[in-house]
Parts: C-alpha cells; structure tokens; sequence
C-alpha cells in the first residue's frame, strides 16, 4: 500500500493535508474525508507498541499518552455511563470496556448494576493495574478475547484513533455484540470548525501522537456502516480536551435510533454531555428511574455551587431528589405559585381552572417536576386535542405552559427533553402535534391566555391555523442535512421555476463550495415537514465564531423563506449566537423586508432576532412558556 492509497476506502485521492510536530505527514482521502498517517511513517513507532504502552504512556509529560492518569478526578468519568445508561440499560448486562486502561469505567458500570464487566487493554502495565481492582481484563489487541465471547454492551472511548487495522477490528466489534447489543464510542473531531481552522495548532494533532486516524463525522459514518450495514447515531460533544464525535450503533438497528438522534441534534447543546457537567444528566437519569446512579452521585461527588446571575441559592438543587410525575389533582396551588416565581405576577386560581378544567372540557395530560423542599418546581403542559389535516381528523397534544423554578435553572435542558414526557402521556398511537393550542381548540377567548406572555404570538398561531387548516406552521423543523441528501434534487426540481431562489445550483456546486471547504466549517440545514420529512427549503450556515453565524446561500420553495429564517434565527438564539449575517440576493431582501424582517447590506452583520415575532434568548432561556413546535431545537 503507498502513501497515496486510503487505508479504509482505497481510493489514490489522499494528498498531504498537513505536517505534525513530530514530522510526520497526515494526509486527506477526499473520497471518504478520512484523515490518517501513513502505516509507513509510523512503521518504527508500532513496532515499539508493547513498550509504547507502558507506565510512562500514563505518566508521559510529553506529547504521547497522559501527563498523569492517576490524577485525573473520579468525576471526569461519570458522564460515561450516563451516556450508555440513555442508550440501553446497564443492569443485568455484559460489559467489555475495549481501553479500559486502569479500569475506572469498569468500577462505574459495575457500580450501575452491569452483570458482568470485563476490559480489553493493550497496556501490560495498565491491564495489570486493572486486575489487582478485581477486573477481569484481557491483555492485547482484540484478538486476544476469547472466541465466543459476547457482550451486551461494548465501550471504546478514545480508543478507534489508535486501532492500525481499523477495518479488521471494527468487524471483530460487531461479530462480539450479541444480537441486541451496542457499541458505544468517542473519537476526536477532526472535522469541527476548531480543527479545520487551527489545523497544526488543533489540540488532535500536536498531543497524542500515537493516533493513526482522525475522524470527521461523514469518514467515520462510513467505516461504522461498512462493518454493520446501516447508520450510527452520532453527536458532537465537547469532551475535556477539545470536540469529539461521540455515539454508538447497534448490532441490529432499532427504531429508537432515530429519535435518540433528533434528541442528541436537537436537544442536547455541545455542552450537555460533558465530563464534569453532572446535573442535566443526573437528572434524565432519575427521569429513567436509575436510583443507583442517582445515589452513586451524590456519594462520590457533591453538586457544584453555580455562580448564576439568577435569584437562588449559591449551591444548585440536588437534582436526584427530584420527582418527575404526571399532573394529578391537588396541584392546582403549586402551579399557581410556580407561575408566580416565574413570571413575577399572579395568576388566581380560578384563572388556572377555567383554563384547564374549564369551559373547554379539555383532558390534561400535564407532567410537573416536584422537590421535597420547594414543592413542584417545574411544569409540562399538554393538552389534548382534535383537528383537522390532510382533510381528515386527528388526535393530537400541544405542549404548552412549559415553566422551571427561577431556583432550578441547573433544570433548563429539562425544558427540552419535555417532548419525552409528552410521549409517553399519549401513547405512540397518537400523532404529536406541537404548537399553541387554538382559541377554538381550547373554547378559551384570547384574554384569558395568561400563561402566553406576548398574546400577539398566540394570535398569529391561530391565524395560521386557520389559513392552513392543520398547523402547518408547527408541522415543519429545521434539521441538518447530509449534502448528498437526494431530497436536494427533488427540491431545485419543484423550486427552479419559482421566486426566490439564489446561488445554489446542485449537489455539485454544494460538495465543492461547502462540504469540501477545508478552512471553513460549513453546515447544511434543511426545513422539512415533520412527517413525511419532504425537504421545503434548505440553508447553508458557517458558523464564523461563537459571537457570529452566516447564512450563506438558501434554496426554497415559494413562501417557504419567512419560516426557514424565523427556523435560523431560533437556531441561532440556542446556540448562543449573538449575531446572525446572511449573504442574499436583492429579490430575497425585498421578500424578507415584505415580511417585517429588518436587513442590512448583503454581507454586513445584523442583529438576531431582528423579525418581530421571533423569539429572544433571554426568552428561551427564562420565560420557559413557548411552545416546543415554534421553538423549534432543531
């Protein structure tokens, strides 16, 4: 094999992409985006193996291994099963740890009720140290396990980076899952904006240079699918060290795949799952009823004191003590006073039953989160209701009158794992319909809203409801696309003779200005309806910075741009953007401007949030009374 041929795909494409520190070339496949050393530079290194993982790979001051492993907090692995615990439950299960290195993950899973945990470690020292806790690990590559092991559960973080024959072992990963069993990985993320910008100065390239291989998101997508037939779920996480690609794939897929991969894009910030950030995960956890990681908590690290500008204690609630239940009679005065804490405002009582158990008859199907000491903290609303789409009927739920404790804002991702709550409420035979529940809907006039703060918005989903006949307003997400997503060409197809449409041209023009960009990040984000997932308009986003995102080229269909840009323009409030700049053509500042949009030159900054109806961070992030299908995550 030369320098010149990809060690996973084949193909002669790879060119030098970039020199490390320590002289040796990576090169870039831009067939697969995978980017590697060559097997032949690092031939002298990989013969030293053995040696190379040895105590001084654990106590290293240099740029190979850990300055020391010893020192690093229990803590800093906590998040580890907690990310496992979401995707399949570790009681009663057998676990491999492939790295387990001294065995501090093995302790955790054991700690969480896991049958039996066994690691694989090709340190000697390590594996060694690993045994006198009781572990039992394997010594070696992965051939060393035995023949007809199996296992429920395989982990390797931080671990594919370093595998030479990547092929071969992610084939051995999948012939040991049992038929129900999962791989769980991370991986650094040669292919964020952070690695593409810095290049030589990325974190990836100038420590650790043991690594054979960095992933980007599409290269290692497709060495998952080569060895198991379909997709992984994939999220891009902020680790200690930098961002990494952090996911799993199952033996066999499974439906829940697909929306525990809406729910990591669209509910999960960059910086929900990481090392040391305890109570957001503490917190789903008890939602699933994992009392033993709750408690394994609270022994082995105490909640961190927050330093918020909100009012409240210096040290956050202990979030494993809450209760997630379903609304129950009886509730009616602590929700009142809830609403109080959050708006600053009254609401009688009598405001509360009318609106709920009132003249609309309405079901309530609400969920309210209770600690022992405050009383009911938090609060899900949904309602049942029926409507018309398509021309037919249909039973669906709004969620509305979302509120957390102004004392609790360690909750706030709590706000958008509500869709789960609600979920379960319903049944999975019931469609989901989000939205604001309708005037007509509810039998409630507009000026007994009194959990809507700005009624205006209220009033502009009824209109739309009424123009649509079915929410099609809340029928629609943003959500990132693939940019070979077929749905593209179908979409310049129906959108090529209709007004409106810029720069794009085709899936070509696409990979070659975007995907294949190496000093940018580009992202590719579609409008699409929420059930039958047809592609309605598409943005492409470079994010410049953590202060600025560009919109820089758009394809829609007719009177679809107003609603991609209030889509953009949500996602870049939860995102932590502070300025939004779109690059657009004269016809599509004049559509905008039509629409009550503020725009400045082509090209030059603009406030977010500059349409009237849209919704402002210190909403999102305080109010916590916008409807989940406007708010729109994604």
């Amino acid at each position: 094999m030369t320098e010149t041929v990809c060690p996973f795909c084949g193909s002669e494409d790879p060119g030098p992409y970039l020199r490390r520190k320590d002289g040796l070339t990576v090169y870039h496949c831009r067939s697969c985006d995978l980017r590697h050393v060559a097997m032949k530079e690092l031939e002298a290194l990989y013969r030293s193996l053995p040696a190379l993982y040895e105590k001084e790979y654990y106590h290293s001051g240099d740029s190979i291994g850990y300055s020391d492993y010893e020192a690093v907090s229990l803590a800093s692995f906590l998040w580890q099963p907690a990310f496992v615990q979401l995707i399949k439950d570790i009681k009663g299960k057998i676990v491999l740890d492939i790295g387990c290195a001294t065995g501090r993950l093995l302790g955790l899973m054991k700690e969480q009720g896991a049958a039996r945990v066994e690691g694989l470690e090709f340190s000697a020292y390590a594996a060694d140290k690993a045994r006198a806790g009781g572990f039992v690990v394997h010594q070696g590559d992965i051939s060393a396990l035995p023949p007809g092991a199996r296992f429920d559960i395989i982990t390797a973080f931080d671990v594919i980076e370093h595998i030479p024959d990547l092929s071969a072992f992610m084939a051995r990963v999948c012939e040991l899952l049992t038929p129900e069993g999962v791989f769980v990985f991370l991986t650094p993320d040669a292919g964020s904006a952070e690695a593409l910008i810095q290049k030589e100065g990325w974190y990836g390239y100038n420590s650790s240079l043991e690594h054979i291989y960095y992933f980007s998101v599409p290269s290692l997508r497709a060495v998952l699918v080569k060895a198991f037939g379909h997709d992984p779920v994939i999220y891009q996480a902020n680790t200690a060290e930098g961002q990494g690609i952090l996911g799993f794939i199952r033996k066999e897929p499974s439906p829940d795949d697909a929306t525990l991969q809406g729910l990591f894009l669209s509910n999960f910030g960059p910086e929900f799952i990481n090392a040391g950030n305890v109570e957001p995960v503490c917190t789903l956890l008890q939602r699933m009823g994992d009392q033993r990681y709750i408690a394994y908590l609270e022994r082995y690290r105490p909640l961190p004191e927050r330093g918020t500008g909100t009012p409240g204690p210096s040290s956050a609630p202990d979030a494993g003590k809450v209760v997630i239940r379903r609304y129950r009679d009886g509730d009616e005065q602590g929700i009142v006073k809830l609403f109080k804490e959050v708006f600053g405002r009254e609401m009688p009582l009598d405001e509360w039953n009318w609106k709920y158990k009132g003249q609309g008859g309405t079901k309530i199907g609400s969920v309210v989160i209770e600690d022992p000491q405050y009383g009911i903290v938090g609060h899900y609303g949904c309602i049942y209701l029926r409507m018309v789409r398509d021309g037919r009927a249909m039973t669906g739920a709004s969620s509305c009158d979302v509120m957390i404790h102004p004392k609790f804002r360690s909750f706030i991702r709590l706000k958008k794992l509500h869709t789960f709550f609600i979920a379960e409420l319903i049944g999975e035979d019931v469609p989901m319909i989000f939205g604001f529940p309708t005037e007509e809907t509810l039998m409630i006039p507009a000026d007994k809203l009194g959990m809507y703060e700005r009624i205006e918005v209220v009033h502009e989903a009824v209109k739309d409801v009424r123009l649509h006949n079915g929410l099609v307003r809340f029928a629609c997400r943003l959500a990132p696309l693939e940019f070979d997503d077929e749905r593209i060409d179908r979409l310049w197809k129906k959108a090529s003779g209709q007004f409106g449409l810029t720069t794009i041209k085709d899936r070509a023009y696409l990979g070659w200005r975007y995907r294949d960009n190496r000093l940018f990040s580009y992202e590719l984000w579609g409008l699409q309806k929420r059930w039958s997932r047809e592609l309605l308009a598409i943005a492409v986003i470079k994010k410049e910075h953590s202060e600025r995102m560009f919109i820089m080229d758009t394809l829609f269909l007719e009177g679809r741009l107003p609603e991609l840009m209030q889509k953009v323009e949500n996602y870049a409030a939860v995102s932590g953007k502070k300025k939004l700049s779109l690059w657009a053509s004269s016809q599509i500042r004049e559509t905008l401007a039509g629409e009550g949009f503020t725009l400045a030159l082509t090209g030059t900054t603009l406030p977010r949030s500059t349409h009237p109806l849209s919704l402002k961070k210190d909403e999102i992030l305080k109010k916590f009374f916008y409807a989940a299908g406007d708010t729109d995550y994604l």
